[in-house]
């Protein structure tokens, strides 16, 4: 029998995953201690902000690089806002399972 290998994140992927489950965290601690209602959709949303908010950034940076005649220094990518919206969602989904 042959094992396969698992196919593997690139690293920016990754980076992404980790920072949105790192974003989720902050957010269910800080629902936590202002004693917020459903701190789970709390961290969702703002996972989902954060996640948003650096492809806009990057957009925003690309063009203005775009503009001045540079070269860009960040891409804007669907799989980077899907990362980071998994890395989160796997944090508040083990939050509501457990």
């Amino acid at each position: 029998m042959m094992i396969r290998k698992l196919p593997m994140l690139d690293a920016d992927t990754a980076n992404h995953a980790v920072y949105g489950g790192a974003i989720a965290l902050v957010a269910l601690l800080v629902s936590a201690l202002l004693r917020r209602p459903h701190p789970e959709l709390h961290a969702a949303v703002v996972v989902l902000v954060f996640a948003a908010g650096k492809e806009a950034a990057d957009y925003i940076s690309r063009r203005a690089a775009a503009k001045a005649g540079e070269k860009p220094t960040h891409s804007v990518e669907w799989a980077d806002l899907a990362g980071t919206l998994a890395g989160g969602l796997a944090i508040v989904g083990a939050r509501l399972l457990g």
